[in-house]
């Protein structure tokens, strides 16, 4: 388990199956060498509109930069996917999470 914590971090994972952990009030966090169908994104304590926030409300939330998939989790908070395609995030956003 990797976790993001409180405040900016870039979290990287390494070979294997990697499981990035993030919490409410995280901050703005990549990930730098996430594999979809083999990495899982974590997602416990986010409230959103005032509810705990499920994938298919974090998928909604999802927008390209560049070359990166973002999640916007709630003001100040966020998590950005190097080099992920959004096309294959918003299609498949299971692949990507646990919550």
């Amino acid at each position: 388990m990797i976790y993001g914590g409180k405040g900016d971090d870039r979290l990287f994972g390494g070979k294997g199956s990697d499981e990035f952990v993030f919490e409410a009030q995280t901050g703005n966090d990549k990930v730098m060498d996430f594999e979809a169908g083999q990495d899982t994104l974590s997602i416990s304590g986010v409230m959103i509109n005032g509810t705990e926030a499920t994938v298919k409300v974090l998928a909604g939330r999802a927008y390209q930069s560049g070359k990166d998939t973002v999640v916007d989790l709630e003001p100040g908070n966020s998590i950005t996917l190097a080099k992920v395609s959004f096309d294959d995030f918003h299609t498949h956003p299971e692949h990507y999470f646990s919550v």
